[in-house]
C-alpha cells in the first residue's frame, strides 16, 4: 500500500515471538502485534499494538492482549510500547515493551492461584 511500511523482528527472550509493525506515513501513525506461542490450547493469540501518533520518529502506545481464550492466559493490567523510527524511509525501528498483569497459569501454579507479572523487552524490526 502506498504511504505505508511493513516492519517485523523477533523480540529478545527465550520465547519465539515476533513483532509486526505497520506504518501509515499520512497519519503518521504506526500499529501493529506480537504474535505469542507459549499457549497450546489457542490458534492464533496476540498482542495488539494499539494505534499511536508518531512525533519526531518517536512514538508510545499501550497494548492489550487478544484472541486467547486459553485459561492460562494472563490479564494485561498496565502496559507501555515505546519505539523509534530510524534510517532511509523509517526502514528499521527498535524500542521497549513493559507489560505488568496477572497470570494464571505456570510451571509451578495453576489457574486457582494467580501470580502477579512484570514483563520487560527490548525489541527490534526491520523492513520486509
Amino acid at each position: 500500500m502506498r504511504g505505508e511500511l511493513s516492519l517485523s523482528g523477533s523480540a529478545v527472550s527465550n520465547f519465539d515471538e515476533k513483532i509486526f509493525l505497520t506504518l501509515d506515513f499520512s497519519k503518521a501513525t504506526v500499529d501493529g502485534k506480537i504474535t505469542m506461542s507459549d499457549f497450546a490450547g489457542d490458534t492464533n493469540p496476540y498482542v495488539k499494538i494499539n494505534t499511536a501518533n508518531v512525533k519526531n520518529n518517536q512514538f508510545t502506545t499501550t497494548v492489550e492482549l487478544m484472541d486467547c481464550t486459553d485459561q492460562s492466559c494472563p490479564i494485561i493490567t498496565a502496559s507501555q510500547l515505546t519505539g523509534g523510527l530510524y534510517g532511509p524511509g523509517a526502514a528499521e525501528s527498535g524500542g521497549t515493551f513493559v507489560a505488568e498483569g496477572i497470570s494464571f497459569g505456570g510451571d509451578d501454579y495453576g489457574p486457582e492461584d494467580p501470580k502477579d507479572f512484570t514483563v520487560i523487552s527490548v525489541w527490534g524490526a526491520k523492513k520486509q
